[in-house]
């Protein structure tokens, strides 16, 4: 049972009783609605607020707008939760995800440490160009949101724009001789386009999946793992041949073919509106009740001791398994299995939390506890090694949660579920830039040839912080299992 919300911005809309055949908002003159064409079955419970939550109201919740799409046309949209529109909604979005330069650049900096003339530049320098493309990455959509709620009219044609931004960006870096350079082009440029480019997937998301969101988003969160594995040994493959100048131009034109294929067939499920000038709603309009949800901040909680706990193991998996081998790919193929591990518990967990998301949540803190304390704190040759890998991979991806959440806290409101989105995901963001300070003063190289029984090659604080990160996700997850319950008996 989702928890009521109330209507945004719906003052100037008096809500009409339901008729027998399917419910509608009564239409104010000034307001030219499109009469909508669907079946009963389409038409989605009520808020609880007294609005019959048809797609007119949920069109409307997004903001009190004059729209346009001719009088007397009938607009008759495709079903939720299943068809073709949805799954090639979630195919274009899988791509979009899955297509990302920031998941190669731990290949990429090992590159630049040892290549003229980036080998002079601080490898904190060198750093900042992956940091900053990711952290923008996790943290804008909010404010990108925020945007495409007062111009939806404007979205798709960003989309496009961002595309030519990034591609040119990138190509342009190629021609690049200083750091700084890279961070710019790289790092601020081509993170602000590919916020862009991504953040109407979470808009979208939420007006194409309602019940099998959880299983939707696992399948386009798994992109992030299937990219994860491939593109290092891609980018790896063009640097030895053809050098870095020459990579980046072949990944630009790559990109550019890859997603313009994903705009070209990503939609949202409700047409955007017209809008007459100068008719737009005053902005920015912003659910501040999201931030003080109990399931939203418990939700939020997780979320963060979640991430702090699998960065760490992202970060520093190849270099536990290179104190166990001299070869520097078998060292390096832990970490693809690591990706496609994590790939297939999106796809399992985002089923599992569509049933119960926050028993996805637990049980991801729970596994991701004993998997580190015992099966990486034994680990003493590469087979358990790689175990380790599949299994912390698989169960560590509480961010399909999240999809759960938007539902108790956001209801039928597809602007309020996207922020939601959002705000975890810079809580994800945050974590991801934190992360590799922290990390630097968990490991000790030191000891990177003591063999201990537990806890080998420096990385016995490492250990005891993922678990205890992880275990702690944990109890967030049960006390969101008591604010989910305590908010379905308001």
């Amino acid at each position: 049972m989702t928890r009521p919300v109330e209507p945004i911005e719906l003052d100037t809309i008096t809500p009409a009783p339901p008729s027998p055949a399917h419910s509608r908002p009564a239409t104010p003159s000034s307001l030219k609605a499109p009469t909508s064409s669907y079946p009963p079955s389409e038409i989605l419970p009520s808020n609880g607020n007294g609005f019959s939550t048809t797609e007119t109201t949920r069109q409307s919740s997004l903001r009190s707008l004059n729209l346009e799409y001719g009088e007397g046309t009938a607009v008759s949209l495709p079903p939720m939760d299943r068809g073709r529109g949805a799954w090639q909604f979630v195919v274009a979005a899988f791509i979009l995800e899955c297509w990302g330069y920031s998941y190669s650049f731990a290949t990429i900096l090992v590159y630049l440490q040892s290549t003229p003339p980036w080998s002079s530049s601080s490898l904190s320098a060198l750093s900042a160009i992956g940091s900053c493309q990711l952290g923008i990455q996790f943290c804008l959509p909010i404010a990108i949101v925020i945007v495409f709620r007062r111009y939806p009219d404007w979205v798709k044609t960003s989309l496009w724009v961002s595309l030519v931004v990034n591609c040119g960006s990138m190509l342009l870096s190629s021609w690049a001789t200083k750091v700084w350079q890279l961070i710019v082009l790289q790092g601020v440029v081509c993170g602000t386009a590919g916020a862009i480019l991504y953040a109407p997937v979470l808009i979208w998301l939420t007006e194409w999946f309602h019940e099998r969101r959880g299983l939707a988003g696992g399948i386009i969160w798994s992109g992030t793992g299937i990219g994860g594995f491939l593109f290092p040994f891609l980018i790896s493959g063009l640097l030895s041949k053809v050098g870095f100048a020459w990579m980046i131009r072949v990944w630009s034109l790559l990109t550019a073919v890859v997603f313009a294929f994903s705009l070209y067939i990503v939609k949202p499920r409700i047409p955007p509106p017209r809008v007459r000038k100068g008719e737009r709603g005053p902005w920015p309009a912003f659910p501040w009740k999201v931030l003080i949800d109990p399931v939203f901040v418990t939700m939020a909680i997780a979320s963060l001791f979640a991430s702090l706990s699998t960065f760490p193991v992202s970060l520093y998996l190849a270099t536990y398994a290179s104190s166990l081998t001299t070869s520097t790919f078998v060292a390096e193929i832990v970490v693809g299995i690591y990706n496609v591990a994590a790939s297939v518990g999106c796809t399992v967990l985002g089923y599992v939390s569509d049933w119960s998301y926050t028993a996805a949540t637990i049980l991801c803190g729970v596994l991701g506890t004993i998997i580190a304390l015992f099966a990486w704190g034994w680990a003493d040759t590469l087979a358990k090694t790689y175990g380790f890998a599949v299994l912390f991979g698989f169960s560590s991806q509480m961010i399909v949660a999240w999809s759960g959440a938007t539902r108790d806290v956001a209801g039928q409101d597809p602007y309020a579920a996207a922020i939601t989105f959002c705000l975890l995901s810079s809580v994800r963001g945050i974590a991801s830039i934190v992360m590799p300070l922290v990390s630097q003063g968990l490991y000790n190289p030191k000891l990177k040839n003591d063999a201990t029984s537990w806890g080998r090659f420096g990385f016995e604080k490492m250990i005891v912080f993922v678990g205890v990160t992880a275990f702690v996700s944990a109890i967030a997850g049960v006390a969101l299992e008591y604010m989910r319950r305590k908010h379905k008996k308001a």
